[in-house]
């Protein structure tokens, strides 16, 4: 009787930690999960910036180009 006992509190404590075990590598991998998307729109919302800063740069140099350009070629005619 007290090895039949012992051995279902062994087998209940075993099956316990085993199903503590699959939700903690379940949360661990939920929340990483989450981490990496929150990572990834912080990513693509800075490159977006970036995108966006490097096209405006390059929009007024070559604006401030072309309208030097104009000013040397009238000064020259």
């Amino acid at each position: 009787m007290n090895r039949s006992v012992i051995q279902y509190f062994t087998e209940f404590n075993l099956s316990f930690s085993s199903d503590t075990g699959k939700n903690a590598g379940k949360t661990i991998s939920d929340n990483a999960s989450r981490f990496g998307k929150s990572i990834g729109k912080v990513g693509s919302a800075a490159g977006e910036v970036a995108t966006k800063g490097y096209t405006s740069t390059s929009d007024a140099v070559a604006k401030g180009y072309k309208s030097a350009s104009k000013t040397i070629s009238g000064f020259f005619k």
